[in-house]
């Protein structure tokens, strides 16, 4: 696992903490009661797996399946790609390619995978709103493309230090899951 695994365990540990305290939540207005019956329900929480184009969401849908305990699974579907969890949550995948379908929704997290090739007003005039009401955070899984020119190390990284940013990052090097002879076969190669 990598960045995207790591960033699927961050939205599961984020949506359990949701779950636990879906009652406050509800009275707070950052989340609502489910209205309805079957997978067309309307949710008590929503989330988004979002990435630039929908064959890059097939990694955290392999993740989130893998990594999300059975027993909470209520219901699946491949395609669209979305997941019931008990007790009425949604976590739906989307496509980033059509900013303009990003809207409407009440979503209370999501995870933006490849980051950094999802276009900044994407994340302005789209996504972001999405997390207004619910008062939602947003997790990002990247790579440095674009380095300290892409919009995510300008709006995030760069601000690294104020209190609504936590910022977590390594190097190839850190992952365990990456042996040390494939680095050293990288560098020579670069």
């Amino acid at each position: 696992g990598g960045k995207t695994y790591s960033a699927v365990v961050e939205l599961l540990r984020r949506i359990y903490t949701d779950v636990a305290n879906l009652e406050q939540l509800i009275a707070d207005g950052k989340a609502k009661h489910s209205v309805g019956n079957g997978p067309n329900r309307v949710p008590s929480l929503l989330y988004w797996i979002v990435s630039p184009i929908h064959e890059l969401g097939l990694p955290s849908w392999r993740w989130f399946l893998e990594c999300c305990p059975p027993e909470l699974i209520e219901y699946q579907r491949e395609h669209p790609r979305r997941v019931w969890l008990r007790p009425n949550v949604l976590v739906e995948w989307k496509s980033a390619d059509t900013p303009e379908l990003l809207v409407g929704a009440s979503v209370r997290g999501m995870l933006l995978d490849e980051a950094c090739r999802i276009k900044a007003q994407t994340w302005v005039g789209s996504l972001r709103g999405r997390l207004a009401d619910t008062q939602g955070y947003a997790v990002f899984a990247t790579s440095p493309t674009g380095g300290r020119m892409s919009w995510v190390y300008q709006q995030f990284v760069a601000k690294s230090g104020e209190p609504e940013i936590e910022n977590v990052s390594w190097t190839t090097a850190e992952n365990p899951h990456i042996p040390a002879s494939e680095i050293e076969s990288a560098r020579r190669s670069l």
